[in-house]
């Protein structure tokens, strides 16, 4: 068959229709945004996990002495029972001026009178494990020493708290930015069955099935959908990656190849959820308004 013969097969529905590029662009946008989403959401778990882990590892030893002359005493009794205590931690006493300079964020830059007493601190920080406040404590005050050991416990509470309202509201608007997906498709459907209702008629004519004429729209939405949220991911992780390269978003952003390789699985999923969602939501459009098409005629 010498090539003059042959034709190039043509699909049953066009795909260069009205108003496709600005759907095409839609897609892209709202793709662009749910990997955003997606992207700070792991971000913000990461950074959670990571500072709650640092945080489970250390705590910080009060010294309550009744007046400055004592201070030094109780300090030298406090680092001898936690170094007995915990040989393996990290312990660092403060000075006076830096538990002074800790109180800058309350009183400002005015002076406290040397009378009065300002608790000595101590910082506590294991390489691995979480540290036994209640431990450390019984044990000092079996030394007569009056102080209050912080965990952080409550810190790394509130770090949830705040992490798992980032997180919902990444997914929230993660959801919403699906739905708006599946709205636009079926939109794109109900135009592409107006707008092709020719060929349509003709397919009908010649014996083609709801089902069948329904998998088409469904090719044809899901090969855009796939394209447009090809190009939106991709540039969300381009975004997100200048972001993380000039620091801009501190540590929700990328700081290992790991971290990328993670997020781009992650990314990839929802590229063929979006383009899934998409598509079936064509077709069952599709199917829904060809049957009602044929019941009336």
């Amino acid at each position: 068959m010498s090539s003059a013969n042959l034709q190039t097969i043509q699909p049953l529905l066009p795909e260069r229709i009205e108003n496709s590029r600005s759907l095409l662009v839609v897609l892209m946008l709202m793709a662009f945004l749910a990997g955003l989403a997606l992207l700070f959401s792991r971000g913000a778990n990461r950074m959670s996990d990571h500072w709650r882990a640092q945080l489970s590892n250390t705590a910080t030893v009060q010294i309550l002495h009744s007046s400055p002359d004592t201070q030094q005493a109780q300090m030298q009794s406090t680092l001898q029972t936690l170094q007995s205590l915990l040989p393996e931690a990290d312990i660092q006493p403060l000075s006076m001026d830096e538990s002074r300079s800790l109180l800058k964020p309350w009183i400002g830059n005015t002076d406290l009178p040397e009378d009065i007493p300002v608790p000595g601190l101590i910082t506590v920080t294991k390489s691995s494990g979480a540290i036994n406040a209640a431990r450390i404590s019984a044990a000092l005050e079996a030394e007569g020493l009056l102080v209050n050991v912080d965990d952080h416990s409550q810190y790394a509470r509130n770090i949830q708290s705040t992490t798992r309202s980032l997180v919902g509201l990444g997914m929230g608007l993660l959801s919403i930015l699906l739905a708006a997906g599946l709205a636009v498709s079926i939109f794109a459907t109900r135009a592409g069955l107006s707008a092709q209702r020719d060929i349509i008629s003709v397919l009908v004519q010649v014996g083609a099935s709801n089902l069948f004429i329904s998998k088409l729209f469904i090719g044809q939405a899901g090969r855009r959908a796939m394209i447009g949220a090809a190009i939106g991911i991709g540039l969300a992780a381009l975004f997100w990656l200048g972001l993380s390269v000039l620091k801009v978003i501190g540590d929700v952003g990328w700081q290992s190849p790991q971290m990328v390789i993670l997020d781009l699985i992650w990314l990839i999923g929802l590229w063929i959820i979006f383009a899934l969602i998409c598509a079936l939501a064509a077709g069952m459009t599709a199917r829904r308004l060809l049957a009602r098409e044929r019941r009336r005629a």
